[in-house]
């Protein structure tokens, strides 16, 4: 086998592997912090960071099998205050432990107490939680759009966190991300629109960010801290603010310029929606309690945005609801089914910016041009009758389906199906787009084949973020989720209107 064809499958590989990285299983902590694990039952301690001679004055040998109970310097009502389940936490600002100052995490892990200790930085935030909640309302009698909140959400969070570079980064179905908003400094490199690929952040870095408030990565170039303990089974850092920095992710801060780095998942509706990423090019402490506000920041803001979204879809469904109903109104005006099945398609081709509509009815055809392909329509009608999985199915290219790869038709790629019932005679409805080049604009190139891979066999992500555009010209526009919305309230009008008809004749 070929140096090169090696190259290349070893970068797949890796990349795969990446997605299988037991990031909450290194072993180690970032130096800003120290760590110890207790059981939950006895309080011993059984894992202690080799720097708490740094931060709390305590040799780590010297703790290991010590009761935390029995710490002096600890206050104990944290592990009372603290939740019953997995991923809880309650913090203690500005703890006194001698001439010193720390702020203090407890968090619940699985039978366990992780305690986290940082020294007090006296740079922190000036700003008090509800000064930095106002910023994320509307002024009165403001109507705001969605790119207004995004903006003032990264407002708030600079008036925190002084980093160089604040992005908010908004995950799409297929979890490639997409920068929706940014506040940068004039001479950077602007990653505004860029999209980034889902492998940027592998499933179970996604999955930690949904399980924890925040990520901080002090500094990608200090060492990282030995955990020593009872133990040859490292300790379950899953919920550690302290946790170890993926040599691969370190590497990729590397190559955007980054030094520290503090990220804030956003979640909406039960779902990570995107996460807030703050970006510095050289080292800035971030300290505990700006954390913890711009955390809290992050989670006021998505209450006011989801409030948002639901007026948003709420307007959304009203004008819908109007339009199908104009609609209807109108077909039931007219006298033969078939004018009222023309206007119907008409007005739905308009609707969802289609090139054409058609519908099969008994295996009788009417569309929207009055010269369609009735072989092709059928050969088409035939996949999808097939398809018992939704009542409203879509496609952005018909070609990538089974027994459809050779329609060349320049009218039809992307489709949308509305289906009444799967019955085979029952009536479907066909929503037709032609293909159209589309830029998709990428902060670098997002082929992963291209990753290096060095004679050690770790990978070394890439070294441009600049924009790399791809062309796309083979699918049609995304279906929106207004085409979806107006295709369920279109599925109730026919049913109601077909029902009349049937009503007329009896």
């Amino acid at each position: 086998m070929s140096d090169a064809k090696h190259a290349q499958l070893s970068s797949t590989d890796i990349v795969a592997n990446c997605e299988k990285e037991q990031l909450h299983l290194s072993g180690q902590i970032q130096n800003f912090g120290a760590l110890l694990v207790a059981d939950s039952e006895s309080m011993q301690i059984r894992y202690v960071s080799d720097n708490t001679n740094d931060i709390l004055g305590i040799k780590a040998e010297t703790l290991v099998g010590q009761s935390l109970s029995e710490q002096t310097w600890f206050d104990t009502a944290l592990c009372s205050e603290v939740g019953r389940s997995e991923g809880a936490r309650v913090c203690r600002f500005d703890h006194r432990i001698g001439s010193k100052k720390v702020n203090l995490r407890v968090l619940r892990g699985e039978n366990t107490f992780v305690v986290e200790a940082e020294p007090v930085n006296l740079q922190g935030s000036n700003w008090s939680l509800s000064e930095l909640r106002a910023i994320l309302y509307p002024p009165t009698h403001t109507e705001w759009k969605a790119k207004d909140y995004w903006e003032k959400l990264l407002t708030a969070i600079s008036s925190v966190l002084p980093f160089h570079r604040l992005l908010l980064y908004r995950f799409e179905d297929d979890w490639t991300g997409e920068v929706i908003s940014e506040h940068a400094r004039k001479d950077d490199v602007e990653y505004l629109g860029l999209k980034f690929p889902a492998s940027d952040i592998p499933q179970i870095a996604r999955k930690m960010y949904f399980e924890n408030p925040s990520r901080l990565i002090d500094h990608v170039d200090q060492p990282p801290v030995d955990i020593l303990g009872d133990s040859d089974t490292p300790p379950d850092l899953t919920w550690s603010d302290l946790r170890s920095v993926s040599p691969v992710h370190a590497q990729y801060l590397r190559n955007m310029g980054i030094t520290t780095s503090f990220s804030i998942p956003v979640i909406l509706s039960g779902n990570l929606w995107g996460i807030v990423s703050c970006h510095h090019p050289s080292h800035l402490h971030v300290d505990a309690q700006s954390r913890y506000q711009s955390e809290q920041l992050v989670k006021h803001f998505c209450s006011i945005y989801a409030t948002f979204l639901s007026r948003q879809r709420l307007s959304l469904l009203s004008t819908i609801d109007d339009k199908i109903n104009s609609i209807t109104a109108q077909m039931s005006l007219l006298d033969g089914s078939g004018e009222a099945l023309t206007l119907l398609l008409n007005e739905t081709t308009v609707t969802c910016s289609g090139t054409f509509s058609a519908v099969v009815m008994n295996g009788s055809w009417t569309c929207s041009t009055g010269d369609a392909d009735i072989p092709l329509l059928n050969k088409i009608d035939k996949y999808f009758r097939q398809d018992t999985s939704d009542y409203i199915l879509s496609n952005t290219n018909i070609r990538l389906l089974q027994g459809l790869e050779a329609i060349d038709e320049g009218d039809v790629r992307g489709v949308m199906v509305i289906k009444l019932d799967h019955s085979r005679d029952n009536t479907r409805l066909y929503i037709f787009r032609r293909p159209e080049k589309q830029l998709v604009e990428w902060a670098g190139n997002p082929d992963k084949s291209k990753a290096q891979v060095s004679e050690t066999g770790s990978l070394s992500p890439r070294q441009s973020f600049e924009k790399w555009t791809e062309v796309k010209g083979e699918a049609s526009l995304p279906w929106s989720k207004s085409d979806f919305l107006f295709a369920k309230k279109a599925r109730v009008g026919l049913m109601r209107f077909f029902n009349q008809i049937r009503s007329n004749h009896v």
